[in-house]
This record gives structure tokens, sequence and C-alpha cells, in this order.
């Protein structure tokens, strides 16, 4: 009897042959797609099965690194994310030199390129808890956790850096961020305002500063005062600021508060001296003092004898950080009824009241919560403030 080969199991030689290579070539393609799938790179890959091996010895697979884990007050890390060679360079530095600021900031830059950002500020938190002048690791590890949107311990952090650093402008404006996200609008407004006082020239400040700040005012029905944040950042510089946006958020705030008559009336020209400084009489809730023309000041400043004369209410009010000609100093918030220099006159207009002296004679400062309510004009003679609706 002669066997015919297509009566083999399997079927003919030549189909059986053909199908191995297929069958191989596909269970490698599951086999790379598949690390590829589990590990960052073959790198990963190679560096987990060498580790894994070792730890059939010793049962942990992150026994190196132990002592930098517990420095940081973290988790050991998932083998796929230690044995990447960055975050390997960074654990070691770090097991060399516990305070290592460039190994812990290599290591939470790797965290973060890896995916685990939470991981990162926690070993941030940790490493400033247990290193000395760590403000610098703080701060990232507070702006990691509001990008995670945990505000709430965004401000924990943010008030223990307030503490260290106080004038810190940067530090200040994260920590009100913190407030804003959590529509705590009245936590929020001091650190804003201190936030301004604290960075420098409004001209340098980001315009998202102010019109934030005017959201808060907005948010707390103080829609005017949303006006003035606004008029604050576009005559810092309004040669490039007064633009159809910014008109138009003024106009809505505006309207919406109904601010034509409380926000500014009137027109006055103020005559410079010929040292610059413009000292005018000027009158905070129908009382008479002495101020300065100051249009670097972002508020009407007040010293706390005339503020008790002028009934200035401000128990209660919350405490802000000032930029001043003598220092850093701390200052009340409080609201005037009026304020009025010759016939330009505002009402409802954000103040400070400060306890050192402005010198002999002078009752405060006319700043840009006054000033801003007006359209400006300054000449190499004087200082015109024109309301928005005056002829």
């Amino acid at each position: 009897m002669q066997l015919d080969q297509n009566d083999r199991i399997g079927g003919p030689l030549r189909k059986q042959w053909a199908l191995g290579p297929i069958v191989g070539l596909i269970t490698s393609i599951l086999l790379v797609c598949g690390g590829l799938y589990f590990y960052r790179d073959i790198e990963g890959l190679l560096n987990y099965g060498k580790q894994t091996a070792a730890n059939s010895f010793n049962g942990d697979r992150n026994t190196d690194f132990g002592p930098v884990y517990r420095h940081l007050a973290i988790a050991p890390l998932e083998a796929n994310i230690a044995y990447q060679s960055d975050v390997q360079v960074a654990l070691k530095r770090l097991r060399a030199e516990d305070c290592d600021r460039n190994g812990i900031f290599q290591l939470s830059r790797a965290l973060e390129q890896a995916g685990k950002i939470r991981i990162a500020a926690q070993a941030l938190e940790g490493f400033a808890a247990a290193c000395r002048n760590t403000d610098g690791e703080l701060y990232r590890a507070a702006d990691l956790y509001f990008a995670l949107g945990d505000y709430d311990k965004a401000a924990a952090l943010g008030d223990q850096l307030i503490k260290a650093s106080p004038y810190n402008g940067q530090i200040q404006y994260l920590r009100g961020q913190a407030s804003n996200a959590k529509e705590q609008w009245a936590e929020a407004l001091p650190f804003y305002i201190n936030a301004i006082e604290l960075l420098g020239s409004p001209k340098d400040i980001n315009a998202t500063v102010f019109t934030q700040l005017a959201n808060i005012y907005d948010h707390l029905g103080r829609t005017c005062d949303a006006i003035t944040a606004i008029q604050t950042w576009v005559l810092a510089d309004p040669a490039s600021r007064d633009g159809p946006q910014t008109r138009k958020m003024v106009n809505d705030f505006s309207k919406k508060g109904k601010c034509d008559s409380d926000t500014a009336r009137g027109v006055e020209h103020v005559p410079k001296s010929s040292d610059g400084v413009m000292l005018v009489k000027a009158q905070v809730n129908d009382i008479g003092g002495t101020f300065i023309v100051d249009t670097g000041a972002t508020f009407v400043s007040l010293t706390r004898d005339f503020a008790k004369r002028a009934k200035v209410d401000i128990s209660g009010a919350n405490a802000v950080s000032l930029q001043t000609a003598n220092g850093q100093i701390t200052a009340d918030l409080g609201i005037a009824s009026s304020v009025k220099l010759g016939h330009a006159q505002a009402k409802k207009v954000a103040l400070v009241v400060q306890e050192p002296s402005l010198g002999k004679g002078v009752d405060g400062l006319l700043g840009m919560s006054f000033l801003a309510r007006f359209n400006v004009t300054v000449t190499d003679k004087e200082l015109q403030l024109k309301a928005m609706n005056a002829p």
C-alpha cells in the first residue's frame, strides 16, 4: 500500500513547515510589544530583569535605596520606575548625600516625566522637612500639588512658606491661587494684594494676576473694585495695554456693578513741583488731609492717626504686606466711602492703613486704587485726571 502525504496528521509537509515561522514571528511580536507596554524602555526592562534576579535572594527590590526612601518619607518606587537610568542617577546621588539639592530636583523631574507627579511632590516635601533652607523645594512641591488639583495641600505648604518668607511675592501668589481655586474669595484677596505689592512694578506683572484679582472682587460683590484692578494693570503701560479686550472688561464690570457714578467723576489737574513730588490737599470720607500723589503705589495709603479721624473701619480687616521706600511693612486693608482730589472724586475706594509715618505733615498717599479710576495723562508740568464719563 502506498501512503499519500496528504493522509499524514497535520496535512501536507510543505504547509506544516510554513506554519512554524509564522507562529514564531507572531509570538516574538507579542513578547516585544508586551515588554514595551509594561516597561518604558528596553533599558528599564533589562534593569528590572537583573534586579528581579537579585531580589530572589534578598526579597526586597529596593533595598539599596531604602535609606533614601526613608529620608524622603516616601514608599519604595515601583521597579519599572526605580530602575530607569535618570531615576537611578538621582537616587544614587541622594544615597551619597541625603541633602543634595541637585539630586532631589533631578529625582523630582525624572518622576514627573514618568507621570509620578504626586510622588515627586511628596519627595520634595520630605526633602524639605529633613534638610535646611529648602524654600525652593517646598515651593516646587506646593506648585505640583496645585497642578494636581490638591488645593488643600498647596495651601498648607503655602502657609508654611509664608511663615518663613512673608515678603516673597511668588509665594503669596501661589497661596492666593490655592484659595481662589477653592472659591474662597475672601481668603484669596489679601494674598493677591500682597503678591501685587511685592512682585514689583505692575508693568512687570502678568495680566493674569490682575484679571484673577478682578474676578475675586466681583465674586465678593465689589465689582467696581474689579474695574480698578484692570485699570491698574492698563495704566502701567497704556500704550500697549489699553486695547479692545481690557476696555470690554471694564465696560462689562461697570454695567454689572452699575459703577458709572461710583467709579469716578470730574476732572482735575495736579501740577508737578520742581522736585517731582506732587503734594496735594485731598479728602477721605470728607476729612481733609495732605497727600502725596504716587503712581507707583497700588493703593491709597493712610497713616493710622488719619484713618481714625476719617473713621475708616478696619475692624476685622485683612493684613497685607507692602513694599515701601523704607522696606517691607504690614498694613490693614480698608475701604473709604469717598476720596476727593479737587473736582475728581470716587466712591468705595480700597485703601491700606499703615503704622509708620509717611513724613512730617503727610497723611497718606494717593495710589492707583484711586488714580486708576480715571484716564490719567502725565505731562512735564502736570498730571491730569479725567473720569471716563467726563466731557
